[in-house]
């Protein structure tokens, strides 16, 4: 009997230490694998799952027979339960898939004294699969799971579902820091994980930056300290106001207010709020759920899954946004792409593309508003007393050249700019105008906004894209950057959306 009971927990131990070892073993590199089923070898009732063939039941819908891969037709609702699974630690899992309808999935899987589920969304395919990829909820708190249980999907098309699942993979990856940065000579970088992948950190390497105190005013610019005297508070200044989840710099779009479609809208204050799915959040400090993520030398790339902005923090939306960032020779590149998959009526808001919150201390807005863009026309016009756009009447500038800047109230001011190519509606005012700026004027209440706004009607199922640059400086050189660039991104889908 002594024997037995060793034996058991030696066993017991090396299944522990196991599973111990293989929680810290991190999948390397950037190119997860979602290895597919052999075509011709399926025999109706199994699934390729990491690279082996395990046996899977359909609960809900029907095995196409005589198909070469796993095939499916389902009217409403899939759902395959793993009769025998794989175990592997992991908090990131691939799905490669065809289907001629979108569709909603869900993911069920367990950890160690835990039982878990999450939903997401897949594109319609054409020819070629699509590889979905996807972290697990509470990835950011180092949260991982061991056993997939069940996938299964419905059905958001109009016709009947034909779904090939070519193959499907989970990956044990490095937990994200709170914020990921890259940089280069000119600029540091940073996305916000905690807060939807947004653009939260932006600084400029190569002018000296400085944010220097002098009384209760702060001043920030090229050599503040010696420019201006005072205290200096910091020279790693971050231009980007990240104050909370609704600054940023980030996608934000407003849908349907319910009126044909049964949704329940929001409030924001004071007042009802449409549908608005924000990459940061919601007005709570909410977090919006970071997707996906693949760090490039000089780029990063990722995919969130947004909160509705004016609900409370049960309220994830039914859509993605996912963005790049690129950091270019004087510039950052920016490509942005929504998802809706709400089924929401489709009906016409004055868009934020993008939602562009700068520092404070930079209160001067510049544009060029004249009728001979592009031509080095030295009139930019400036506005040096906007206060909270709200209370302002939400005021529109005219910037022929499309693109805008924040600086300080020098001639040739120093500042931050942002180009959008084909808007040239600019909302633009400041927050708190004035108001007390502590030692770090990224993390005040005290902010300048502005965005490039377009009306669209954002429609279910068809992605809206759009790109834009981001530059620092002084406004010529700002404007100079925007005029050698002009042409680095194409927005001539936004315009036919």
């Amino acid at each position: 009997m002594l024997k037995r009971i060793l034996v058991l927990l030696l066993s017991f131990l090396m299944t522990l230490l196991s599973l111990g070892l293989s929680f810290i073993t991190n999948d390397e590199g950037e190119g997860f694998l979602i290895p597919a089923m052999p075509a011709g070898v399926w025999e109706g009732n199994t699934l390729c799952f990491n690279g082996k063939t395990i046996s899977v039941e359909a609960e809900k819908g029907l095995p196409v027979q005589g198909a070469d891969l796993p095939a499916y037709t389902f009217e409403d609702e899939l759902a395959l339960r793993f009769s025998e699974t794989v175990k592997k630690t992991f908090n990131y899992y691939g799905l490669s898939l065809k289907s001629n309808v979108p569709l909603k999935g869900k993911i069920e899987y367990e950890g160690l004294g835990f039982s878990s589920s999450e939903n997401f969304f897949v594109e319609a395919a054409g020819e070629e699969p699509v590889n979905f990829y996807s972290f697990i909820d509470g990835c950011l708190d180092r949260r991982k799971a061991n056993k997939v249980t069940a996938v299964s999907f419905e059905n958001l098309g109009d016709e009947p579902a034909q779904l090939v699942f070519c193959g499907m993979a989970v990956f044990n990856r490095k937990v994200l820091p709170d914020t990921l940065f890259i940089e280069n000579d000119e600029y540091k970088l940073g996305l916000s994980m905690r807060w939807g992948g947004a653009l939260s950190y932006l600084e400029h390497l190569s002018g000296n930056v400085q944010a220097v105190r002098l009384g209760d005013d702060v001043f920030v610019g090229e050599n503040a300290l010696a420019r201006y005297g005072g205290k200096l508070i910091t020279d790693e200044v971050n231009l980007i106001n990240r104050c909370d989840t609704g600054r940023l710099v980030q996608q934000s779009y407003y849908g349907t207010r319910g009126i044909n479609d049964g949704y329940i809208q929001g409030e924001f204050m004071g007042h009802p709020w449409p549908y608005n799915p924000v990459q940061g959040g919601n007005k709570y400090g909410g977090e919006s759920k970071i997707v996906d993520c693949i760090v490039g030398e000089n780029s990063l790339y990722i995919k969130c899954r947004p909160m509705d902005w004016g609900k409370d923090n049960e309220a994830i939306t039914p859509s993605y946004m996912e963005a790049s960032y690129a950091l270019m020779p004087g510039y950052v590149k920016v490509n942005c792409r929504f998802t809706d998959f709400s089924r929401y009526e489709s009906v016409y808001n004055t868009q934020e593309l993008p939602a562009f919150y700068a520092i404070e201390p930079l209160t001067s807005f510049r544009y060029y508003g004249g009728n001979s863009p592009w031509t080095g026309d030295p009139e930019i016009k400036r506005e040096d007393e906007l206060i909270f756009w709200p209370d302002a009447g939400y005021p529109n500038f005219n910037a022929t050249e499309y693109w805008c800047a924040w600086t300080n109230m020098e001639e040739n001011g120093y500042g931050i700019g942002m180009y959008v190519p084909g808007i040239s509606k600019m909302l633009a005012g400041v927050a708190d105008r004035g108001g007390k700026i502590g030692k770090d004027p990224s993390r005040s209440g005290p902010t300048t906004y502005v965005a490039a706004v377009k009306a669209l009607a954002i429609k279910s199922f068809v992605p809206l894209e759009y790109g834009y640059l981001i530059a620092a400086g002084e406004i010529d050189t700002i404007r100079q950057t925007f005029i050698n660039n002009k042409d680095a991104v194409d927005n001539t889908a936004l315009n036919n959306y």
